[in-house]
């Protein structure tokens, strides 16, 4: 992150609702500052566990776990073929009930095996760089952004992200911006608007956001 970016990110903090959200865990989370003060609400475990002022939503974490409780024979199952997988470089990690984690050698690889044996209309399955991920479908952080709007009462909603894991978010919110590259995926919707390559990502959608926000301010409404 830039200099530019940190002090952008403190101006959109005092315009908005700043929500992390990030499929690390708890513990992972805690171990980034990102040097804006107390954060009132973030989304970790892939939108799965809400933390309040740091602390964890108990109630939204067995919400989670409802809304997934038909996937765990899938997950059940994945973790027998990934556990058996001899491109596997690191244990299987089950994440809270809500997800597996681990590392391949060959990832790609990995990542087919798993497609043919499991249902995906429920599970989805993706990698990123080394990392394999099996995850719920009606785990991802665009549900999890609508159940947190709809928890604080509505507003306009504005995402960011640069990876796969970000699609569902980006889709669902009302301002979206990703990498150009992204933007290409077939997921993606057409709303989702694409900073080039020749730009620092952070910087410019930062400068996007404020500028949206000033604009919800002009005309008369507050955007979270």
């Amino acid at each position: 992150m830039t200099r530019r970016s940190l002090a952008l990110l403190r101006q959109v903090k005092d315009q908005a609702v700043f929500i992390p959200t990030t499929t690390r865990t708890e513990e992972q989370y805690h171990r980034i500052c990102l040097g804006v003060g107390n954060i009132e609400y973030a989304l970790v475990c892939n939108g799965g566990v809400l933390l309040c002022s740091g602390q964890e939503d108990k109630t939204w974490y067995q919400e989670s776990l409802k809304q997934i409780e038909g996937c765990q024979e899938e997950l059940e199952k994945a973790a027998y073929k990934l556990t058996a997988d001899t491109d596997r470089i690191l244990e299987v990690r089950n994440i809270r009930n809500l997800f597996l984690f681990t590392k391949s050698a060959e990832p790609s690889r990995s990542v087919e095996r798993l497609k043919k044996i499991l249902d995906l209309s429920v599970i989805d399955v993706f990698c990123n760089g080394s990392k394999v991920y099996v995850l719920p479908r009606q785990l991802n952080k665009g549900l999890a952004l609508r159940r947190l709007t709809q928890r604080l009462g509505g507003g306009a909603t504005i995402a960011a992200g640069d990876s796969i894991f970000d699609i569902p978010m980006l889709n669902a919110a009302d301002l979206a911006l990703a990498p150009i590259d992204l933007t290409e995926e077939k997921d993606c919707k057409k709303h989702v608007i694409g900073i080039e390559k020749a730009d620092v990502f952070s910087d410019a959608m930062l400068v996007k956001i404020l500028t949206y926000c000033k604009k919800d301010r002009e005309r008369g409404y507050y955007g979270g």
